[in-house]
């Protein structure tokens, strides 16, 4: 499994549900899953923050690539580059038909490398629902651990987890 970066061209088309020229910007061909009406405002969102700050691109978003399969699996990055308090906060999805083999995992492990040789961050969090039990057991097994209640990640109820930099 590889991190391949999108790119701000891919995220642009993928914030227009245009699959076609997101896949010939990406630099790999990407799935339809990539577009699912869920996905769009994520992308919108990302597309946002790189028209406020072209250099954010490289925190947003990649592709998880299966090697082997030669095929895009899902999706991985960051909601933006780290914040006033030196924290980014990881997001990662992989579609149903490749789940339970790995792939989320070996993602947030590059995820919290990538995050951790930049000395502007000193936390990585996972912000998760509480019924996205899969997802906890990850991050907990990755090693970050619960936090206390945050007021600062809206559309709740969420579970944030965090993972500081040694």
């Amino acid at each position: 499994m590889r991190l391949l970066p999108l790119g701000a061209a891919a995220i642009r088309a993928l914030a227009d549900g245009d699959l076609t020229c997101a896949s010939r910007a990406a630099p790999v061909p990407l799935t339809p899953y990539f577009v699912q009406p869920e996905w769009i405002a994520g992308w919108r969102r990302a597309r946002d923050r790189i028209e406020a700050n072209p250099a954010a691109v490289s925190w947003l978003a990649d592709v998880v690539w299966d090697e082997v399969q030669q095929a895009a699996v899902g999706r991985a990055g960051f909601h933006g580059p780290p914040d006033a308090l030196r924290r980014v906060e990881v997001t990662y999805e992989v579609e149903p038909a490749h789940r339970r083999r790995g792939h989320a995992r070996a993602a947030l492990e590059s995820l919290q490398v990538r995050a951790l040789a930049d000395p502007g961050v000193r936390l990585v969090r996972a912000v998760i629902r509480p019924h996205n039990v899969a997802s906890r057991r990850l991050v907990a097994q990755c090693g970050f651990v619960e936090l206390p209640a945050q007021d600062d990640v809206p559309g709740g109820p969420w579970v944030v987890y965090g993972f500081e930099a040694g």
